[in-house]
């Protein structure tokens, strides 16, 4: 197992998101992992020229990886900007996928290159669960897990914990039980 981890919210103790990325190390103290800290590393979401050098950084922390634990608030129905534009910059055309040749012109069939391995998303929104699943469709976990992750190649599950408004210790019970869920399937 060669876990990375990638979180993306702001360091502070009142996070919930934080509060499960301690719980993700915590829980693989005992393995070697490695961490991509979005908002500690500065990162710049912004497609741009000059961002190779970074770019090639990040993908080569992907290829070392066996499993991915993807940490994220659910904003606005979707990923946060940060984690939508390291997606963007990250999981690229020709590195992440490509697109066969179908007999249809210009048409072409994706297919995932990071095949073999897992990503696992914890996600956190403020709304209760059932309404994040049935009124908003989940479309914020789709986002991470089908759309990108699983049109890389991987094979993704999603641990969402609904109504993270106030990181109590009932919030805390339901995040460790998420966490320990989540690094159960990994190594499945």
């Amino acid at each position: 197992m060669n876990p990375l981890i990638i979180v993306a919210h702001d360091d502070t103790d009142r996070s919930h998101n934080r509060y499960m990325f301690r719980r993700v190390k915590e829980s693989l103290a005992h393995t070697e992992y490695k961490v991509i800290d979005l908002y500690k590393e500065d990162f710049n979401p912004v497609l741009g020229r000059g961002d190779r050098e970074h770019v090639e950084r990040y993908q080569n922390l992907l290829a070392w990886s066996t499993d991915i634990v993807v940490i994220y608030p659910v904003w606005w129905n979707g990923m946060p900007a940060i984690l939508k534009g390291f997606c963007d910059k990250v999981i690229e055309p020709g590195y992440a996928f490509v697109y066969d040749s179908t007999p249809l012109p210009k048409v072409g069939w994706p297919r995932g290159l990071l095949t073999g391995r897992k990503a696992v998303t914890l996600t956190t929104s403020g709304s209760p669960s059932i309404l994040h699943k049935v009124y908003q469709r989940a479309r914020g976990i789709k986002q991470g897990t089908v759309d990108t992750f699983g049109f890389a190649g991987l094979t993704t599950k999603n641990f969402h914990l609904g109504g993270a408004q106030r990181l109590d210790e009932a919030n805390k019970r339901r995040i460790n039980s998420k966490v320990d869920k989540a690094i159960k399937w990994l190594n499945s």
